[in-house]
């Protein structure tokens, strides 16, 4: 298992030209998605791009994330009630 917080010092945080801010966990080889109430929920963006995800589960409440980026993972199961947590515009 892999916490968000057991990653580098070196994380990219940063803000995009619209003023919403974004988180960059690209390219860690997450195996799964952990503690992101850690994040108390600050980023309008999180990419995930580039990573060992196979399942999407277990978001806490996070009613700020706009859009999630998960470009070249293998995901195969996303939890029934997923956009129930993240509050995302369809």
């Amino acid at each position: 298992m892999l916490f968000l917080w057991k990653l580098p010092v070196v994380q990219v945080v940063f803000l995009h030209a619209l003023l919403c801010y974004g988180h960059l966990v690209s390219g860690y080889k997450i195996p799964v998605i952990e503690n992101l109430g850690a994040t108390l929920d600050q980023f309008d963006t999180i990419d995930f791009s580039d990573n060992d995800l196979r399942k999407l589960e277990g978001f806490p409440l996070l009613p700020r994330i706009k859009s999630l980026h998960f470009n070249n993972n293998r995901i195969w199961c996303v939890m029934p009630f997923l956009l129930l947590n993240l509050k995302m515009c369809l």
